[in-house]
């Protein structure tokens, strides 16, 4: 092919569509990268380099397609064999950015970060203000586990063996899940906006689920696992509360009961607002966690509806393969 033959095949009208399409595309793609990109100011740093590596890619394919495609048009190349390979580079680049660019938009309209952001904020912030009050709570009950014994060793009478044995029951029954709440701790390196978001962007449809579960599953499970336990203590105390009102003169002989008494009515008084106070924080977590899954719910189904225009862009290629 000799340079003339080069030049009128590069001005022909199918030629000059194919580029145009293309070259339209990229730049549309590239506008749309650079919109979206300024609006992802608190995406992960490794979320935010990933996008603006591919559409830096696609620059430079188009560069490389350019600078080949004018060797075929000056007559330097002998078939269009460079000029293909760089094209199907191009064409690839593009898809890519494109693909990228409907899903992360999705994920922008979806305010995805923002509502991590909260849903992390909250968890952490409710979790640290339960788990203060579940240790004091936790500290009463093992206070009153190491003296009631030694109270049922005091007190001979049948009728408060009765009651103590009971109440001890019901401190063993409550102990345990107050130390799951006393104990719940969120581990800040693996509970962050960047894994969040990276699971969300990721192929694991239950990679945000999978995430929050792990930080606040502990603390979520608390509401359900406590009220059985409760009820069953709140029930110890009022027999023993109504055994020591009725027996006046052993709670006057015996400074460690009234003392076991005074810890028992404490938490007669804070467990209700506590219980009250760990649902409403629940509610709160799960809540924010609803919210975030359901916008990554929407991002994704936004971005699957993405269909590649791969056939609009490969025209061109039957043209420089058909160069000899």
């Amino acid at each position: 092919m000799d340079i003339e033959e080069a030049r009128a095949w590069a001005a022909s009208p199918a030629v000059q569509r194919y580029l145009e399409q293309i070259d339209s595309g990229a730049d549309a793609a590239m506008d749309t990268a650079r919109s979206t990109q300024s609006s992802m100011r608190l995406f992960p740093g490794s979320v935010l380099a990933e996008y603006r590596r591919t559409s830096d890619n696609l620059d430079r394919a188009g560069g490389d397609f350019n600078a080949a495609f004018n060797q075929v048009t000056l007559g330097r190349a002998r078939d269009g064999r460079a000029a293909l390979a760089a094209y199907r580079d191009y064409v690839g680049a593009l898809i890519l950015l494109e693909a990228q660019n409907v899903r992360f938009e999705a994920y922008v309209r979806a305010n995805v970060i923002e509502l991590a952001t909260r849903f992390i904020d909250a968890s952490i912030t409710i979790t640290v203000r339960l788990r203060r009050r579940f240790r004091d709570v936790e500290a009463q009950l093992r206070q009153l586990q190491r003296d009631l014994p030694r109270l049922r060793r005091e007190i001979p009478e049948a009728e408060a063996q009765r009651v103590l044995n009971v109440m001890i029951a019901g401190v063993s029954l409550l102990l345990p899940e107050v130390t799951i709440g006393a104990a719940v701790v969120i581990a800040a390196s693996t509970f962050t906006v960047q894994i969040l978001v990276d699971n969300a962007l990721g192929p694991n449809r239950a990679g945000v689920s999978g995430v929050a579960n792990n930080a606040v599953g502990g603390i979520v499970s608390v509401p359900r696992r406590i009220p059985a336990p409760w009820r069953a203590f709140g029930g110890a105390a009022t027999a023993l509360i109504s055994f020591v009102q009725d027996n006046g003169e052993i709670a006057d002989g015996h400074r460690n009961l009234r003392t076991a008494m005074r810890t028992i009515e404490s938490l007669m008084a804070e467990m209700p607002r506590l219980i009250r106070a760990l649902r409403t924080g629940v509610d709160d977590i799960e809540a924010a966690q609803s919210l975030l899954e359901g916008a990554v719910r929407s991002a994704r189904s936004a971005a699957d509806t993405y269909r590649a225009r791969e056939s609009e862009y490969r025209a061109l290629e039957r043209e420089l393969a058909a160069l000899r």
